[in-house]
């Protein structure tokens, strides 16, 4: 009997990035324009867009808000803390606001961005699904209402979602990055790569974007490409961890084992409380015909993880090489 298929589900609506060509988009509703925000705010919503967040912290910053922009502007202050990962920071701050405060759609969409991150689903829904049924179209609860969905396994909701916020802004780098995801979970790898290839085209300062399109093209069986991509990458963000050990992984694949041994190496500086980071450089050593350096590396992260078996396994395979 022939094995039932993992995904059923098949997204046959996409939407058309310039310069790209990716895929037509079907039966969109309206062709109105999206509802437009004050002058001042429109930067800051660009530099969200394009995951430019010390941008957008340093456009806030600046800012002498009009009294009635007030709450506005903190809610885009907690959802930059969210998509930086300031988690508690996020979150005190929205507690700071009051109830009248969360009578507004931003405040309330950048909360449930918060609480959805930190598992608090069911209170996030309905605070999503309320700004919505007020403004359909509000764009941060778009795009969060999208996560939501997409991480309940609703490919299809998640997908029209992030379309329509393409459609409305071509200049989505994020939503198009979750729109990549989103069609790599439903098997179309070669859209989703064009979509991450764009997000990073039209938003270089989007880690992500580089991050999802070099592992893509490592799990596609392009090591030199991904090197290739990796690279640039790092030239934007010189401390994203994924982009060092993707080089690192590329770099060996392709007989590179210097540039792995810098990749590796550069990790452990910065992570030197993960085995993972040992074992990892001590690999990229060994590929190098350093395995001296390698095995001492090893005892000393051993020193440092005495119960850590594969540290354990990874020195006796060498140590086996060696000999």
């Amino acid at each position: 009997m022939p094995a039932e298929p993992l995904l059923t589900v098949t997204i046959d609506r996409f939407v058309s990035v310039p310069g790209k060509g990716l895929v037509r988009l079907v039966g969109a509703a309206g062709s109105e324009p999206p509802p437009p925000v004050s002058a001042e705010l429109q930067p800051i919503y660009l530099a969200l867009r394009h995951g430019d967040l010390a941008r957008a912290r340093s456009l806030i910053d600046a800012l002498e808000p009009a009294r009635n922009e007030i709450n506005h502007i903190t809610a885009l202050r907690v959802f930059a803390q969210m998509l930086s990962g300031e988690l508690t920071a996020a979150h005190d701050l929205a507690l700071t606001l009051d109830e009248s405060a969360f009578a507004h759609n931003t405040v309330r969409s950048a909360y449930a961005a918060v609480l959805l991150v930190a598992g608090e689903n069911d209170e996030a829904a309905r605070l999503l699904e309320e700004v919505l049924q007020e403004d359909s179209r509000h764009e941060i609860a778009r795009y969060v209402y999208a996560l939501w969905r997409a991480q309940c396994g609703e490919l299809q909701s998640a997908h029209d979602l992030l379309v329509s916020l393409c459609r409305d802004y071509p200049d989505h780098a994020l939503a198009r990055l979750q729109l990549g995801q989103v069609l790599m979970a439903a098997g179309d790898v070669a859209r989703a790569g064009t979509l991450f290839e764009a997000a990073i085209d039209g938003a270089p300062m989007l880690a992500q974007g580089w991050e999802r399109f070099a592992a893509l093209l490592v799990v596609g069986g392009q090591p030199q490409e991904a090197l290739q991509v990796a690279k640039r990458g790092l030239s934007w963000h010189p401390g994203s961890r994924p982009l060092l050990e993707i080089l690192a992984r590329s770099a060996l694949a392709v007989g590179a084992f210097d540039i792995a041994v810098d990749a590796t190496r550069l990790v452990l500086v910065t992570c030197d409380d993960d085995p993972v980071a040992y074992a990892n450089y001590a690999v990229a050593l060994t590929a190098a015909n350093r395995r001296e350096t390698a095995l001492t590396t090893l005892r000393e992260a051993i020193a440092r993880f005495p119960d850590d078996e594969p540290l354990q396994q990874l020195r006796g395979e060498i140590e086996g090489v060696s000999r």
